[in-house]
């Protein structure tokens, strides 16, 4: 009985076996088509891929679209952002115990930018004019967003470019590894009277004055007016020959009049400074010379000395600085 049993198991195996071999088309003897065509094809030296093979359409990727209920339910924001900052460029060399070159420039200014009908102000620069990113330039994006992250820190002076019929004139405190935010917009201007004064309080005619980078000249009761300024905080530079240029920062609020009488900038008789260099100071060249203020304490920063800095002068001669405030001075 049980030899019986074992002659029925082998004689299903060998069924299943033929049963298997009909359905898959291979006969007694034979190899499965496609192996021998794959063999028959590398025997030929015929390449995978190659220019023999007939061409394959691709399509495209089906789209996805979620139902507005679908995007209700999701927790997750789309489309999904990603924003990426250079910490260090992997070219640069480094050595132990020294700071890797350009370490010092991690300051981060970004910020956007709207035209007068308040769209984005495609292809504006940011100019640095003044500080230590002096001539570095950002340009904005499509949507009038720009950004660095590696700039040096300390106070510099930003001119806006590029957006037609108006200009600003920013200063901007950067930060070591910080973020700081300069966002533009000139959909809202505010119209600026101001008036230019002595010590006396009498009015000054023919001054120049730079309000947020707009140019006006003083009439002869010493009143100017702008009629588009951005809002913000604003630098304001009153100058007149004779006199030492007045710095300030007003603030401005958009779509808004500061009227007669609001604004006065009081100019103060300039002074001159004579510095001499009797010998080659350092390595060759002209020597390069800084005024500050002297006062332990100047929040007011009342004069541009960023505009005169370096002063150059040739070694063995004299140079005359004219038009500096009355007051203490720092070389």
């Amino acid at each position: 009985m049980t030899q019986n049993r074992s002659i029925l198991a082998l004689a299903l195996v060998f069924a299943g076996v033929a049963v298997a071999l009909v359905f898959l088309g291979i006969g007694p003897g034979q190899e499965p088509s496609s192996s021998r065509a794959e063999v028959s094809r590398l025997e030929a030296g015929e390449q995978v891929g190659s220019a023999a093979q007939a061409p394959v359409e691709l399509s495209p990727a089906p789209q996805v679209r979620l139902s507005q209920a679908e995007m209700d339910d999701t927790t997750v924001l789309w489309p999904v952002g990603v924003k990426l900052e250079l910490e260090q460029a992997s070219y640069l060399p480094t050595r132990e115990g020294v700071a890797p070159i350009g370490s010092g420039r991690r300051s981060i200014l970004t910020g956007r930018i709207t035209d007068g009908n308040d769209e984005p102000a495609q292809s504006a620069r940011v100019v640095f004019t003044h500080g230590p990113n002096a001539s570095r330039e950002i340009t904005c994006d499509s949507e009038g967003r720009f950004g660095a992250s590696d700039l040096f820190p300390g106070l510099s002076i930003v001119v806006v470019r590029g957006v037609p019929g108006v200009t600003a004139e920013r200063e901007v405190r950067l930060r070591q590894g910080k973020e700081t935010l300069l966002n533009l917009g000139f959909g809202r201007p505010a119209a600026v009277f101001g008036t230019v004064v002595d010590r006396k309080g009498e009015g000054l005619e023919g001054a120049r004055v730079s309000f947020d980078g707009n140019e006006a000249y003083s009439q002869l009761d010493g009143e100017f007016y702008l009629p588009q300024v951005a809002a913000g905080q604003v630098i304001v530079e009153v100058s007149l020959e004779g006199y030492a240029t007045h710095r300030e920062l007003v603030y401005v609020t958009g779509g808004k009049v500061i009227p007669k009488g609001r604004l006065q900038f009081a100019l103060e008789p300039a002074a001159a400074l004579t510095v001499s260099v009797p010998d080659r100071v350092g390595g060759p060249g002209p020597v390069q010379v800084y005024l500050f203020s002297g006062q332990a304490r100047d929040p007011a920063r009342t004069f541009p000395w960023y505009r005169l800095n370096p002063i150059e002068i040739e070694a063995g001669s004299a140079k005359s600085i004219e038009g500096l405030p009355s007051k203490l001075v720092k070389v």
